[in-house]
């Protein structure tokens, strides 16, 4: 696994050139104090599983923007992001981690 910067995670990106992008909010988690924690139900009432075709990275400020016909997501405030490439068989496992008003979250991402 991998810690990045936005400037090397947009290089990551041009080199990797993704078909797809997976957002699925079972697979994200708090980020708090150095651990983390799952933060689903499966009683929830309102599960997200979003799939992307395109990555937009602007490093002032650091955001993340997924894009597709039906629609856009935005990460704003990235401080770092990791990179696993041995994780997963569906592609390779990203963690946005952002930061704002003093509580990080973190968000994964399966690109192929």
């Amino acid at each position: 696994m991998d810690m990045l910067n936005i400037t090397e995670f947009k290089d990551y990106i041009t080199e990797k050139r993704p078909k797809e992008i997976i957002y699925n909010d079972e697979n994200n988690s708090d980020y708090m104090q150095g651990t983390e924690r799952r933060c689903y139900s499966i009683a929830q009432p309102l599960h997200m599983c979003l799939t992307f075709n395109d990555i937009l990275i602007a490093t002032n400020p650091n955001i993340v923007q997924l894009q597709s016909q039906s629609g856009k997501m935005r990460f704003n405030h990235i401080h770092r992001v990791s990179v696993d490439t041995n994780c997963c068989l569906l592609g390779d496992v990203v963690t946005l981690y952002c930061n704002a008003d003093e509580k990080t979250r973190a968000y994964t991402l399966v690109i192929r």
